[in-house]
């Protein structure tokens, strides 16, 4: 038992060091499902795609195009930043923020702030499971928690 733990430890702190270096492009499809917590606890169900630049080893910026059904289809526009934190060749954890204009309620700003692991099926193809938590900046407008399954391309 104790050998596996040593073993697993190895992995995880040697994985630390390998960074999605910069320069390296993504594309990720996103699907969720919406929960008004605060609200009248209505669900809706979305799906995002984002492109992402790496700017620095780690460090990503993203543009994101959302398509919600929430009640009526609404359509979202974003960028954001996300950083990457790789715990071994097959597992990384990633958290990020976005700024995101929202055609609901006409038309909303807010802030959907990520977290999450991506498990790497391949060295550039990962599955993203998550959550998000949407704040919106609007009166009027409603603060969202998101469950998000999705996968990530890296080229």
């Amino acid at each position: 038992m104790r050998k596996i733990l040593v073993v697993l430890m190895l992995v995880c702190a040697l994985g630390l060091f390998a960074q999605i270096p910069a320069g390296t492009k993504s594309v990720a499809v996103l699907a969720g499902e919406t929960s008004d917590f605060l609200g009248e606890g209505d669900f809706g169900f979305g799906v995002d795609v984002n492109a992402g630049y790496f700017l620095m080893d780690g460090l990503e910026i993203d543009a994101i195009l959302g398509l919600y059904k929430w009640g009526d289809m609404e359509f979202a526009l974003g960028l954001g930043a996300m950083y990457h934190i790789p715990f071994s060749p097959m597992l990384g954890a990633y958290l990020g923020a976005a700024f995101t204009y929202m055609t609901a309620y006409d038309g909303i700003m807010a802030v959907p702030i990520d977290g999450g692991i991506e498990i790497f099926l391949t060295p550039n193809n990962a599955v993203r499971v998550g959550g998000q938590f949407t704040l919106s900046l609007e009166e009027g407008g409603s603060n969202t928690l998101n469950v998000v399954l999705g996968t990530v391309h890296y080229f």
